[in-house]
């Protein structure tokens, strides 16, 4: 994995994205294998191949022949776990509107879940605020997204 590093950033002020990472090579096996799954109504040999890849990496058993619905899951799953520091969790949950239930190991419905923290996720989280500042430059933008 290639990240950038900014010395300013780490010392003196938290204003900078450079230390997020574009794309890695997992990322791009899994956005495959999902879209192959979509597209072809199912999984083909190549998506289950970069599937077990990854998997093979964490010395997790390899994946078989799935289902469509059961290998899209598996893919969220290994997105879940393979990409959960690298700042992908909230858009899949957002682009799904599932999340992962850690306590059942079950996908629930993006509003209304409830996390192991005690916040419920709502319909408003699910359309990101206006930023001020664009608010600032066309006021046409308003009213804002529902509930911010």
């Amino acid at each position: 994995m290639y990240k950038w590093f900014d010395t300013d950033a780490v010392l003196n002020t938290v204003k900078s994205d450079l230390n997020f990472t574009i794309y890695r090579l997992a990322d791009v096996e899994l956005m495959y294998a999902e879209a192959s799954n979509r597209a072809e109504g199912g999984p083909n040999s190549k998506a289950i191949g970069y599937v077990n890849a990854i998997r093979g990496r964490a010395k997790l058993a390899p994946i078989g022949s799935l289902p469509q619905a059961a290998f899209e899951q598996e893919v969220w799953l290994q997105r879940n776990f393979e990409l959960c520091f690298e700042n992908k969790m909230w858009f899949d949950m957002i682009r799904t509107r599932k999340v992962h239930n850690d306590v059942t190991g079950n996908w629930d419905n993006f509003v209304g879940h409830k996390t192991t923290f005690g916040a419920t996720f709502a319909e408003k989280q699910l359309l990101f605020p206006v930023p001020q500042q664009e608010i600032n430059v066309n006021p046409n933008l308003l009213p804002n997204n529902t509930g911010f």
